[in-house]
């Protein structure tokens, strides 16, 4: 007896479109660069959203691999990309059309910038990289009492978020 024939893998990807036929109220979006530099890949979890929407918060992607918003007008220090398109899982493109920076105001009233963000017109949500934050020297904490926290280089917390009933913070 073979066990793949009676328990057979499906890639990543495959299960996500299984995912999506089965119409369970949210989405799985991969996306994927398609130039000849290095591949981005992007994985994203959404629910009621239908557009870009005017909502103001960022959500922690472990497998987003950069900053990503569809919102322009938050755009600051922007360059045009070279040909870089997005590629979701149900096989749709989307152009990056400009790289910038975002301005962002901290609960207690200080702000931030985050720096390199995609301009993706047909995102849903805007989604923070946490491979791209572990890159710039900052620390993830994932668990204890269903949150996480992001911290500094210098161990000052940044944010603090609990799972939200999605499971996505």
């Amino acid at each position: 007896m073979r066990l793949f024939d009676r328990n057979p893998i499906r890639s990543d990807e495959q299960a996500l479109k299984e995912e999506q036929k089965k119409g369970q109220g949210e989405e799985a979006y991969i996306a994927q660069e398609e130039s000849d530099s290095e591949p981005l890949t992007l994985t994203a979890t959404t629910s009621t959203v239908s557009s870009c929407s005017q909502d103001q918060l960022w959500y922690l992607d472990s497998g987003c691999s950069n900053h990503m918003t569809c919102h322009r007008e938050w755009l600051v220090n922007f360059a045009e990309t070279k040909k870089s398109r997005a590629k979701f899982a149900n096989d749709s493109t989307s152009k990056v059309e400009e790289i910038g920076d975002v301005a962002v105001r901290r609960k207690n009233g200080s702000r931030a910038i985050i720096n390199n963000v995609f301009f993706v017109p047909k995102m849903r949500c805007n989604l923070l990289s946490i491979g791209h934050l572990i890159q710039k020297g900052f620390t993830v904490v994932m668990g204890g009492f269903n949150k996480v926290e992001l911290f500094d280089k210098n161990k000052n917390l940044i944010l603090r978020s609990k799972i939200s009933k999605s499971r996505t913070f």
